[in-house]
């Protein structure tokens, strides 16, 4: 009873923390300030990008809400030019000048990516380390349930064994006390048997009673009546022995346990492969999680801004 009275709240305690540390394992690691500086990364870089492949033409930028125009070479009579020459000079000048904030933009978002990955490795191993706590104390438990469970077993082994063994035993006391009375009390049973054909074939032919065949007769009837009484009595003491043998209360107990144990033995294992599943998937989930952040979030924004701090400074050379 106290098994199953101290069951569910474990159950409760390993379901609840297997599903509140895995939601941890599935957090976003990047923080809000290396979120900025990755959309920050990403802009400048498809700007940068724009520029030099010609997709867009600089004209003026904003910083913090000031304006600020691109200069442009002037033809000799003073006018802006507008050649495809000079504009592709003038975003060549603006991708120099571009380069090293997206260099800044990238070393800032890795070092941002660092810290958020060394604070999510900490948090993530204190989410694992919850669980295979859990996992541990859920095992403890099953465990120790399990060596009761195996003691039981062998303890009512023990017991039917040595109850088969006493109940042979009887069995051969009673064989040998009915060997025994019929051994003795055959050959009365011959004797009064004979007396009594006497007895009757006198009766047939109207002879006078024989008072001492009558006496024998009687004689012959208390010694059979006594070794009958007396066997009843050995026997009698046997079956009560037999009968406490069969009600001993220890056996019946450990037979409803077994019993218990019977009922309970499916309901347990398919607990323990139910979670045994769900830690497999918990895991699947995590590793294809990781793997899939790791592609979009950080070899995505680095290439591109990788690609856009490169490309112009190739142009250059």
């Amino acid at each position: 009873m106290s098994e199953a009275n101290s069951g569910p709240p474990q159950e409760a305690a390993f379901e609840e923390t297997l599903y509140t540390r895995a939601v941890q394992l599935l957090t976003d690691p990047i923080t809000d300030s290396t979120r900025r500086r990755q959309n920050l990364l990403l802009l400048l870089s498809v700007l940068s990008l724009a520029v030099f492949f010609g997709v867009a033409t600089p004209d003026k930028v904003s910083f913090f809400g000031v304006y600020i125009n691109i200069a442009t070479p002037l033809t000799p009579a003073g006018v802006p030019s507008t050649t495809a020459a000079s504009v592709a000079h003038t975003a060549l000048r603006f991708n120099r000048v571009l380069s090293p904030v997206l260099l800044y933009c990238l070393l800032s978002f890795w070092l941002s990516l660092y810290r958020d990955r060394k604070a999510q490795d900490y948090l993530r191993g204190l989410a694992q380390f919850k669980i295979k706590e859990a996992a541990d104390r859920d095992y403890a438990i099953s465990e120790r349930r399990r060596k009761r469970q195996l003691a039981n077993i062998e303890r009512f082994q023990e017991l039917t064994a040595k109850r088969r063994e006493e109940s042979a035993k009887i069995q051969q006391e009673i064989e040998k006390i009915g060997e025994e009375f019929r051994k003795i009390c055959g050959p009365i049973r011959e004797e009064h048997a004979k007396a009594f054909a006497e007895f009757e074939r006198l009766r047939r032919e109207d002879a006078a009673r024989d008072p001492k065949l009558a006496e024998r007769m009687s004689g012959l009837g208390a010694q059979i009546e006594h070794l009958s009484e007396k066997q009843d009595e050995d026997l009698k003491l046997l079956q009560d022995r037999f009968d406490a043998l069969m009600e001993d209360p220890e056996i019946r107990k450990l037979d409803l346990k077994m019993d218990a144990i019977i009922v309970d033995s499916p309901s347990d294992w398919k607990m323990s492969s139910e979670r045994g599943v769900l830690l497999t998937d918990i895991g699947d989930d995590v590793r294809l999680w990781r793997r899939l952040w790791y592609w979009l979030e950080v070899i995505f924004p680095s290439g591109l801004g990788l690609l856009a701090f490169v490309a112009p400074l190739g142009s250059i050379w």
